[in-house]
């Protein structure tokens, strides 16, 4: 009896260790730190009157597309720059989550690394939960290239990084992807940590999704597919 007692509560014990120790392999969620950049007069309602962005000082709105609800950027041609997105969770095939908290963010982190290591995709950072006062969100990092036409109709390619930030409102992805020159992302990156925390939402419920989209806006933003719109 007693040695019965004993392998229980070893075995508890055990249970408690492993328990422990898998909670412990995952990072701590980061903070971003104050002070941020400050932000220019929010425009918008976007995505069908559910959210007001704001774009940094200085910076302008270079209007939508038909897969972004909102570009910033100082004009066209320069960077950095900022895209904004508005998704369905099945866009990256997630779902049971309505809103990112701490409870969830790590969880959602390792739902989206999955499902990049089945598409393919390759990160120069990988994605990692974070929070901007009190908004969840995860970050990761990805090169691509973009190319436009110089006023002799040549075109022109540029590398670029991205830093791109996800987080989920009222059971939708909200993207902040920040475009940079290659390995100046420190020099930027408080940017879109700043459009990220100014985003307002206006509406708790979701609706249809208001950004028409295809195949290819489906896809998660890989390298070498995007171009500006």
């Amino acid at each position: 009896m007693i040695r019965t007692l004993h392998n229980k509560t070893l075995l508890a014990m055990a249970l408690v260790l492993a328990t422990l120790g898998c909670s412990s392999q995952r990072p701590s969620i980061k903070q971003v730190a104050d002070p941020l950049p400050n932000l220019a007069t929010p425009i918008g309602q976007l995505d069908e009157g559910r959210l007001l962005v704001a774009p940094p000082v200085g910076w302008r709105s270079l209007g939508p597309t038909r897969q972004l609800i909102a570009r910033f950027g100082k004009d066209f041609d320069t960077l950095p720059r900022i895209w904004i997105r508005a998704e369905s969770l099945q866009a990256y095939k997630i779902d049971g989550v309505t809103n990112l908290d701490e409870s969830n963010v790590h969880a959602f982190g390792e739902q989206l690394t999955a499902e990049f290591k089945r598409r393919g995709v390759s990160l120069l950072e990988p994605v990692r939960a974070m929070s901007v006062g009190d908004r969840y969100f995860v970050r990761y990092v990805l090169a691509t290239k973009f190319s436009r036409k110089d006023r002799h109709g040549t075109p022109t390619v540029k590398r670029t990084e991205r830093q791109v930030l996800m987080t989920v409102a009222a059971g939708r992805i909200y993207t902040v992807d920040l475009h940079v020159s290659p390995n100046t992302i420190p020099a930027h990156r408080d940017m879109g940590y700043s459009v990220l925390a100014g985003l307002k939402f206006l509406s708790p419920e979701p609706k249809s999704a208001a950004v028409k989209t295809d195949s290819k806006s489906l896809q998660p933003p890989v390298p070498n597919r995007n171009k500006t719109g």
